[in-house]
C-alpha cells in the first residue's frame, strides 16, 4: 500500500534530513585517557597488516589503548593507582556508559564510592573546534593557539626559552626553562649570565664603533 501523498513528502524530507544534518562526532576514548595521563597515543601494525591502538607509557613501554582504559593491564600506570585509589575493572553496563564499552576503569575512592576513571577525571569526548577555549588532543599551540597557549599542556614539548617550563616536556628535558625555574639558584645565575652576556655586548659594539 501506497503511502498518502503528504506523508511520504514528510518521510522523504526527515530522510533527506537526516542524511545532511552532521552527526555529532566522539574522540576515541582510549585515546583521550592516555593523553589525558600525559601519555602518548600511537598505532602499531600487527602481523596480519591490521592497525591498533596503544598508549605509550614510561620506561619505553606501551599497552593496548582499550585495554589499558578498561583497567585490564599496566594498572599502576592508571589515574587511580596514581592517585591512591583502589582500581577496579567493572562489566556493568550503566557504569561503563561513560565509554560506551562492555568493560571499564572504575575508582573506589576512601567513601567507598566507585567512579568510572574518565568521569571521575571529567574527560570530555565531544569533537571541538579551534576557538572553543578548550585544548584537547586534536589541538596544540601550532595549530590552535587560540586554545593552547605557548608552553602550556598540548601533548607538545616546544622546549622553548619563554620563562615557562612545558609540562609535556617528560622531566623537563627538551626545555632549558624547567631547569632553572625549579632551582631558584640557577635562575638568579641565569639572570646574571644573561645580563653579563648582555654587557659584553653592549660595551664590545661601542669599543667597534671608536
Amino acid at each position: 500500500m501506497c503511502l498518502p501523498v503528504k506523508k511520504s513528502a514528510i518521510v522523504v524530507l526527515l530522510i533527506f534530513l537526516l542524511s545532511v544534518l552532521p552527526a555529532s562526532a566522539l574522540l576515541n576514548p582510549s585515546s583521550v585517557y592516555c593523553s589525558a595521563l600525559g601519555y602518548t597515543p600511537d598505532t602499531l601494525i600487527k602481523a596480519n597488516g591490521n592497525e591498533y591502538g596503544v598508549c605509550r607509557l614510561p620506561n619505553n613501554m606501551y599497552a593496548d589503548s582499550w585495554d589499558f582504559l578498561r583497567g585490564q593491564v599496566a594498572q599502576k600506570y592508571n589515574y587511580c593507582i596514581m592517585n591512591g585509589y583502589i582500581s577496579k575493572t567493572s562489566t556493568d553496563p550503566k557504569t561503563c556508559n561513560a565509554i560506551k564499552d562492555t568493560a571499564c576503569t572504575v575508582c573506589v575512592l576512601p567513601d567507598h564510592r566507585e567512579v568510572e576513571v574518565t568521569t571521575l577525571m571529567n574527560l570530555s569526548f565531544a569533537e571541538t573546534t579551534c576557538g572553543d577555549g578548550r585544548c584537547v588532543i586534536t589541538e596544540n599551540f601550532k595549530n590552535c593557539p587560540v586554545d593552547c597557549p605557548q608552553s602550556g599542556p598540548d601533548d607538545n614539548c616546544q622546549g622553548l626559552l619563554d620563562f615557562k617550563c612545558d609540562p609535556d616536556c617528560i622531566g623537563g628535558k627538551g626545555d632549558f626553562d624547567c631547569l632553572y625555574l625549579k632551582n631558584p639558584l640557577g635562575t638568579m645565575l641565569v639572570i646574571v649570565v644573561v645580563l653579563a652576556l648582555a654587557a659584553g655586548a653592549c660595551w664590545y659594539f661601542r669599543k667597534k664603533k671608536r
